[in-house]
Formats: C-alpha cells, sequence, structure tokens
C-alpha cells in the first residue's frame, strides 16, 4: 500500500511539475525554455541525465514544497494553495516582463 501511495504521490507531483512547461510549449522558445529549466533542475551532478534516484529527490523536494504544515501528506487544500501561488508568481512575473517591454 505505502508503494502504491508513493507511486501515485508522485506521479501527480510529476504532473504538476510538467504542466506548466507543457502548457508554454506553443510560445516560441518558453517550452523549450522550461523544460530545460525542469530538467537542470532535476540533473543534479549536471551530467545531462536524469537518474532515477536525481528524479525522486527531485519530487520528494516538491512534495515538501507543497506539504504546507510538514506532516507527509497532501490535502486538497494544500495542493489548491500552491497551484494558486504558483499561478500568481507566473502571472506577476508576466507582468514584470510586459512593464519592462
Amino acid at each position: 500500500m505505502h508503494i502504491l501511495k508513493s507511486l501515485v504521490t508522485t506521479s501527480f507531483i510529476a504532473a504538476m511539475v510538467a504542466t506548466p512547461a507543457l502548457a508554454d510549449h506553443h510560445k516560441d522558445k518558453k517550452g523549450e525554455h522550461k523544460a530545460d529549466h525542469y530538467f537542470m533542475m532535476m540533473d543534479e551532478d549536471g551530467n545531462g541525465e536524469v537518474t532515477q534516484a536525481e528524479y525522486t529527490t527531485a519530487m520528494e523536494k516538491k512534495f515538501g514544497e507543497v506539504d504546507a504544515d510538514a506532516n507527509g501528506i497532501l490535502t486538497k487544500e494544500e495542493v489548491k494553495a500552491h497551484m494558486k501561488a504558483m499561478h500568481e508568481k507566473k502571472h506577476d512575473k508576466m507582468m514584470d516582463e510586459e512593464a519592462t517591454e
């Protein structure tokens, strides 16, 4: 049961991590840039490859970012709050970029 829960959680977090990169794929090179960014975040040793251990470490880190009360369990409220914060951060960044153009 613990393994299944871990796999489901990892899959969920992987989808959360990948979604922003996939959403921007149609905007010039932004999708490629985001994919590179996520890859570099996971590639801890910088060898141009992501091992399962590196991937797992990245997913555990992301889990920790979403798990606001650090109890090892994600609630819908924590996920919603994290997604809202990420959306607001992206919006703020876009506004800053437009202001500098």
